[in-house]
């Protein structure tokens, strides 16, 4: 590394790298000072991040390393972006980080996984592991829970949530469960709900039934309620057996997912 650039002074280093927090795995692997200095950095510690522009994964941090950190960042991070919610760890991770306001947590299949797994499925991989986020059930505000074909089973903790005043969720496949309504009756502070679901073209959208509507009334401060239906169709002669993944045979792939789903 250029010795000018290396000679740059820590508190100017912390200055110049909180610009860039959200890429904190990949400064951690320049050199040893960097490292040092994203560890030690009291203004790159109010974030946890996994997400490199999206797409990549957690490669180069083992799910106990992450744990590590975020243990080492409870109390102190307010902020968290954890990518790949389905891999050990993560979300073992997030129930290290107390103290936080806002939670991104997001599961999904690129069009690439879907190539290489074309069975993989997030929402069963999170479903088989343990969730909740009660360490942080009085300060989180704010969260995005965005996993790919979420089951109802990850929905009962979030109603020990009780400061959260916005929640994203999804994405469900077909239907809204119960459950889902059930936790949101138990966060007096919500007002603004967004909620995600897969369809089929053929089966039209889904809707909100009166015991959903029941639990709603819970939510005294509920000031905006948005239903998302992606909706999800069959892409004539797109199948897997191309020699590259692509963003059609992806969707493909995914109506065969969802239409599985739905028998």
């Amino acid at each position: 590394m250029d010795s000018h650039f290396y000679s740059v002074p820590d508190d100017l280093l912390d200055f110049i790298l909180s610009f860039v927090h959200y890429e904190w795995n990949r400064l951690r692997r320049v050199c040893k000072r960097w490292r040092a200095a994203v560890d030690g950095s009291p203004v790159m510690s109010r974030w946890v991040n996994t997400c490199e522009h999206g797409k990549e994964a957690i490669q180069h941090l083992d799910g106990a390393a992450l744990v590590r950190l975020a243990a080492a960042k409870a109390g102190v991070a307010v902020e968290g972006y954890l990518c790949q919610a389905h891999l050990p760890g993560v979300l073992e991770a997030a129930q290290q980080l107390t103290g936080l306001t806002s939670l991104n947590i997001t599961s999904s299949a690129y069009e690439k996984d879907l190539w290489d797994q074309p069975d993989f499925d997030c929402g069963a991989a999170v479903a088989a592991r343990p969730f909740s986020l009660a360490s942080m059930a009085h300060s989180l505000a704010n969260l995005d829970l965005a996993i790919d074909c979420l089951r109802p089973v990850t929905c009962p903790p979030l109603g020990e949530l009780s400061a959260l005043t916005f929640l994203a969720v999804g994405t469900f496949v077909a239907a809204i469960p119960a459950e889902l309504w059930a936790a949101v009756a138990h966060l007096p502070r919500l007002a603004d709900l967004n909620v995600s679901v897969h369809t089929l073209e053929e089966r039209g959208p889904c809707h909100i039934g009166s015991t959903a509507w029941t639990d709603l009334a819970a939510c005294t401060q509920l000031s905006r309620l948005k239903l998302e239906h992606q909706t999800v169709k069959a892409y004539n002669g797109c199948s897997p057996g191309k020699s590259q993944p692509s963003q059609a045979a992806a969707a493909w792939i995914r109506f065969r997912q969802v239409a599985a789903m739905l028998g």
